[in-house]
């Protein structure tokens, strides 16, 4: 999996924002503990609805 270093590389953040959307998209659980950190929140865009790590993985 690619790290994101100080100089902000582009390309792993993109590569991992996709894996992060595959991951969600196919409910792989799995994926998404090795991808979040402890303390994510994702919020809805459209209605401030927020969703934890833990309901996610």
């Amino acid at each position: 999996m690619p790290t994101v270093t100080d100089s902000c590389d582009g390309a792993a953040l993109t590569e991992l924002d996709q894996r992060f959307f595959d991951a969600l998209v196919a409910a792989d659980a799995g994926r998404l503990g090795e991808l979040l950190a402890d303390d994510f929140i994702l919020v809805s865009i459209e209605d401030g609805s927020v969703v934890h790590r833990s309901t996610l993985c």
